[in-house]
């Protein structure tokens, strides 16, 4: 397939179904192992002990302390108790949070991508292939 570029000459990219390898099961299976590192990831942080990060509430309230030099005295609210409590959960659970994100994105690419190679390569497209987890979606 050719391209225009905006100064009007041409270049000539051709595109083609990948086809080895996990390629076989899911359009995407790079964005399945980079969600499986940082899967691992959550899962070696929530242990303490393979840890170089405290997970404990004196780090996370030393992180709240960061943020509480607002213009507005957020200690005297009434909603400090809960929200101290939020942010100390989030502290907590941070690489799963990280975790939730990178998989959510790389999820949504992985949508868009086999999309787009079902709608350039109509017939060629393998048809049992799914979108990022083997056999599932």
């Amino acid at each position: 397939k050719s391209k225009s570029s905006k100064l009007g000459s041409t270049s000539s990219k051709a595109y083609s179904i990948p086809n080895r390898r996990w390629f076989e099961y899911v359009s995407c299976p790079h964005y399945l192992c980079e969600i499986m590192i940082y899967f691992m990831f959550a899962l070696l942080l929530e242990n303490n002990k393979c840890s170089i990060i405290d997970n404990g509430d004196d780090a996370a309230r030393v992180w709240i302390d960061r943020w509480s030099h607002c213009n507005f005295d957020i200690s005297s609210s009434l909603l400090w108790p809960g929200i101290s409590r939020g942010m100390v959960a989030m502290y907590k659970s941070r690489q799963w949070i990280l975790f939730a994100w990178v998989g959510t994105n790389l999820s949504l690419s992985a949508s868009r991508s086999h999309d787009w190679y079902r709608t350039n390569f109509r017939g060629e497209y393998p048809l049992r292939r799914k979108r990022l987890i083997p056999f599932v979606w």
